[in-house]
């Protein structure tokens, strides 16, 4: 049995109670011990108080460093309300100009325009029975059997009845076709905001709409009318959305979702294509702990082959093989393997595409931000390697699929026009702001505010005048836009080929 004279001196042991056992006999130690203070319940925490205390989720952003963690709440609203705001107005800077236009660096906004409005006007002219919903370019009085002769099926049809609905609602008026464009446009911000604080968190998320929101190559073409404009973009936007979601979850309605925006975009142009080549590979590199699903795998090459049969199907229907096989025609001439660079530049002058390419996206995106997102993206690539890529590498390599498909896929449509590369937007906004996310708190907020000034500023000048185009098509089809419209109507007429 243990010595008592080994017991501890000191008689304020609470941990030791195995002391008491061995030395049952000595109480007046027992009693000497203070009794220990009497246990109150805690009190219940108030609703904030409970909400500081919660312990912080794991960073989504792909190791981006606490600084970038913002209190989601009232200011964030805000914050997305005035980029919203700031950035809609910078894109209504020629919002009610009509298409005509003396300056000849303005052609191109005035022949896409009056091109694409002049279609919708048929669609409402003509009805759309009589249409048959394909864009039908001509001027003037017809007769509804001289319409399958100015049918224009080099895209899909969806872009010139959404425009012609709006002429239904407003009246024909420059404005009123625009207006289609620059709520895409501002759609777009809100949805480019959704989808990186889904896989990158708050402040990314602002980051990367803010510089969208100021962009020249988003402000300037904010308001474009064209058939490749901003409702492919937010289409596509959307449909990543629900794919991140399906990524996450394997939920069924994500994934339905998913397919119904794909088959919608490809009623409206052909990009929509390369984003879901994009996210197909994306799945097979990153398929996630769940692993890989036919879903992708299968159904989404299905149902690519079935949205492109049925464009080709429409078509036919109109009148028989001849608009189908101008229709093939135009996208082999356009492609890479219908021209050849020296076919599109003259012989041993290849390298012109790509001094192209340089000088519109030094004009359209600037070297801050070209070099801000070529860094990140690169260590974003070397990460991958081991396997530690931050979770917002997916979303910039199914636009790099998209936007960089389209520009490779097709030099000629990217070589005289600039805003061909319209869909690589996300991926230098998303990137330059999660670079941006890895300094300090000071340098976030200082270098994001000084970059926005810098994107605004040149894309407010960008409206006046821009690059003029090279191209003579373009320089002669709009000196004919100059006199080429017609008195009953708002929306000028240009009447091709």
């Amino acid at each position: 049995m243990p010595d008592p004279a080994d017991r501890p001196e000191n008689p304020e042991y609470p941990e030791y109670p195995e002391l008491d056992a061995l030395f049952p006999e000595d109480e007046g130690f027992a009693a000497a011990r203070p009794a220990p203070p009497e246990e109150t319940p805690p009190e219940r925490p108030t609703a904030a108080v409970a909400a500081e205390q919660r312990p912080a989720e794991p960073d989504s952003a792909g190791g981006l460093p606490p600084p970038c963690r913002f209190a989601a709440g009232r200011w964030l609203a805000i914050a997305v309300l005035v980029i919203l705001a700031a950035g809609t107005a910078l894109r209504m800077r020629d919002f009610f100009q009509p298409w005509k236009n003396t300056d000849p660096s303005l052609v191109l906004k005035g022949f896409g325009g009056a091109l694409y409005g002049t279609m919708a006007r048929n669609h409402v002219r003509y009805g759309y029975r009589n249409t048959r919903l394909a864009m039908v370019n001509c001027g003037g009085e017809r007769e509804v059997g001289e319409l399958a002769n100015h049918r224009y099926l080099n895209h899909p049809p969806l872009f010139a009845v959404l425009l012609s609905l709006a002429f239904h609602a407003f009246g024909v008026h420059e404005w009123s076709a625009r207006l289609v464009p620059l709520v895409f446009s501002a759609l777009s911000l809100l949805m480019l905001f959704v989808v990186v604080r889904l896989v990158a968190g708050v402040v990314p998320a602002l980051l990367a709409m803010l510089l969208m929101a100021a962009l020249p190559m988003a402000a300037y073409y904010g308001a474009f009318v064209e058939v490749q404009s901003f409702q492919v973009m937010f289409l596509s936007l959307a449909l990543f959305y629900f794919y991140w979601k399906w990524h996450l979850g394997r939920r069924a309605v994500f994934l339905v979702a998913m397919f119904a925006l794909f088959f919608l975009g490809a009623g409206f142009d052909w990009p929509i294509y390369l984003l879901a080549a994009g996210l197909f590979l994306h799945h097979v590199l990153a398929p996630g702990p769940r692993g890989r699903s036919k879903a992708i795998l299968v159904f989404l090459p299905l149902g690519v082959v079935v949205a492109f049969g049925a464009t080709l199907v429409y078509v036919t229907k109109l009148s028989g093989t001849q608009n189908l096989g101008a229709l093939l025609n135009a996208l082999a001439v356009e492609t890479t393997g219908g021209q050849s660079l020296d076919a599109l530049f003259g012989e041993g002058r290849w390298l012109e595409w790509p001094r192209r390419l340089r000088g519109y996206f030094a004009t359209m995106y600037t070297w801050p931000v070209l070099i801000l997102a070529a860094v990140w993206i690169l260590r974003a690539a070397v990460a991958g390697v081991f396997r530690r890529a931050p979770v917002a590498s997916g979303l910039v390599f199914a636009y790099l699929c998209m936007g960089g498909g389209y520009v490779l896929l097709f030099p000629y449509g990217s070589s005289i026009h600039e805003y061909w590369s319209m869909y690589l937007i996300p991926v230098f906004c998303v990137a330059a702001a999660c670079l941006l996310c890895e300094a300090s708190r000071w340098t976030v907020g200082v270098g994001a505010a000084v970059l926005a000034a810098y994107l605004g500023v040149h894309a407010w000048n960008r409206f006046e005048p821009p690059i003029p185009y090279e191209s003579s098509y373009y320089v002669q089809a709009g000196r004919a836009l100059q006199d080429r419209t017609d008195p009953t109507d708002t929306v000028a007429v240009l009447a091709i080929g």
